[in-house]
């Protein structure tokens, strides 16, 4: 953290941050004294339901909600149709206003009924050559073997599968032991001990919480439509249609006592594993050649 620095803004882009910043000629001055400035947002698990498929908007008001709201970057693991793509395109051409959109395009599914390592890497190669991604959604694609298969043409492809385990934790188990790039979702069971910790933490996956929607008790998202006003937010209301506040905040499906709500619980969980991961990260530093203090592997000459 960087305290009393001076931000420098050009065409709508940082160009520099420092304690004593060249400020332009004629520049305006902004004054932000004892305020927090915090980079963009990156929301690991996105997804824009609501953009109109088939004919594209030159207005995305989903994307420009999420940039509102300091959510600079997002990537939509299951788009259900390829619109994602062409949208993600006219962020990047500057021809809509958007945050970066990666996207994972429509998931994988088990009805591909994958029977080898080869009829995968044909899906996936189709995904990497036509859709340009390189990150995939592995939905639950059939048993073990399948998902094996998966793994392995995604490697060989340097594409990402992410996936989830429902509210099974043996099968995110399966996932972490088979290597998958990442999954999605709050692991269903608290509390969580040393084994499993360690297990996730030693295998690098990318765990994903999203604890809006949780496995292991009522969605966290109910929690903010029951305990706060959403309805009549008036940054809310600027970019996202009235049709689409009113189906969502007037009435809703349930309603729950606080105590019924797990995300906290399922919360400390995650943080539990994020300290495990940041002390397996220094022990493996820590037992090689290299510097910590520099973060780089004297021993393989790679970057820890």
């Amino acid at each position: 953290m960087l305290k009393n620095a001076d931000i420098v803004i050009e065409d709508n882009r940082i160009k520099s941050v420092g304690l004593k910043a060249t400020v332009p000629a004629g520049a305006k001055v902004i004054d932000v004294h004892g305020k927090t400035i915090t980079p963009g947002f990156i929301d690991t698990h996105a997804h824009w339901f609501e953009i109109r498929r088939g004919i594209l908007d030159t207005q995305n008001w989903a994307f420009m909600a999420n940039l509102a709201y300091g959510v600079t970057a997002g990537l939509d693991v299951q788009t259900g149709s390829n619109d994602m793509f062409a949208y993600q395109d006219l962020v990047d051409t500057g021809d809509i206003i958007g945050l970066r959109a990666f996207s994972t395009g429509p998931g994988v599914f088990s009805d591909n009924n994958f029977q080898s390592m080869e009829e995968v890497k044909g899906v996936l190669t189709k995904y990497q050559k036509y859709y340009g991604t390189h990150n995939i959604k592995s939905y639950i694609v059939g048993n073990r073997k399948q998902r094996q298969f998966m793994v392995q043409a995604a490697k060989e492809l340097e594409m990402m599968p992410t996936t989830e385990g429902g509210l099974d934790l043996k099968l995110d188990m399966t996932h972490v032991i088979d290597g998958f790039h990442g999954n999605e979702h709050t692991l269903p069971i608290t509390p969580l001990y040393k084994d499993v910790l360690g297990l996730f933490a030693k295998s690098g996956i990318a765990e994903t919480p999203t604890l809006i929607v949780n496995y292991g008790g009522p969605f966290g998202e109910d929690y903010w439509y029951e305990f706060s006003e959403v309805h009549d937010n008036a940054k809310l209301n600027h970019f996202t249609p009235h049709r689409v506040m009113d189906e969502k905040t007037k009435r809703r499906p349930a309603w729950f006592r606080k105590d019924e709500y797990a995300f906290p619980r399922l919360a400390a969980q995650v943080a539990k594993l994020s300290r495990e991961v940041g002390s397996s990260a220094w022990a493996a530093m820590a037992s090689c050649k290299g510097s910590a203090i520099t973060g780089r592997c004297g021993c393989c000459a790679s970057a820890a």
